[in-house]
C-alpha cells in the first residue's frame, strides 16, 4: 500500500501509533471513564471507518509481493485481509501460482484458501485449482437459468 503514494500519511501515522508503547499519547483508560480506541481516533482524523483503519493493519502481514498485488487490484482488499493469515509459505505458494498466472483473487477464493489451511489440506494443487476458480465450479450447484 506503501507504494501508492496517495496515503502514505495515513499508513506512516498507523504504523507509529501501532509501535509506540500504550502510554505514549497520555491517554489511559480509567475505571470509571472511556477507554482510548486508537483505531477510532485515527479513522475520525482521515475519515475512515475504525474497521478500514484495522484492515490497512493486518494488510500490514502480508508480504511485500502480495501487497503490491492488493495495490495493482489483483488482489481485493478484503481478499489481502483473508490472506494475511495465511502462513509466509502458504503466502510464497500464492505468490507464485498468481504470477505464473493471471488469475486474480476474489473474497471468496481468499476464504476458501483460508479455510483449506486451517483445514491442513491446502497444496500447491488445491491452490491453484481455487485460485482458477476450478474449487468454485465444481460445487455440484445448478446454475440458475432465466426464460425471457
Amino acid at each position: 500500500m506503501k507504494s501508492q503514494g496517495v496515503r502514505t500519511d495515513l499508513l506512516n501515522d498507523i504504523e507509529k501509533l501501532s509501535r509506540a508503547p500504550s502510554g505514549s499519547l497520555g491517554l489511559t483508560s480509567c475505571p470509571m471513564g472511556t477507554k482510548l480506541d486508537s483505531k477510532k481516533e485515527i479513522g475520525e482524523e482521515y475519515n475512515l471507518s475504525s474497521r478500514s483503519v484495522a484492515r490497512y493493519l493486518r494488510i500490514d502481514k502480508l508480504s511485500n509481493i502480495l501487497k503490491d498485488l492488493v495495490d495493482e487490484g489483483k488482489i481485493a482488499m478484503r481478499a489481502g485481509v483473508d490472506l494475511s493469515y495465511l502462513s509466509e509459505d502458504n503466502q510464497e505458494m500464492l505468490e507464485a501460482i498468481v504470477s505464473e498466472n493471471t488469475f486474480k483473487v476474489d473474497m471468496k477464493k481468499a476464504s476458501l484458501l483460508r479455510s483449506y489451511e486451517n483445514d491442513g489440506k491446502l497444496n500447491w494443487n488445491t491452490a491453484v485449482k481455487i485460485i482458477s476458480g476450478d474449487v468454485l465450479k465444481s460445487t455440484g450447484k445448478i446454475k440458475p437459468f432465466k426464460i425471457q
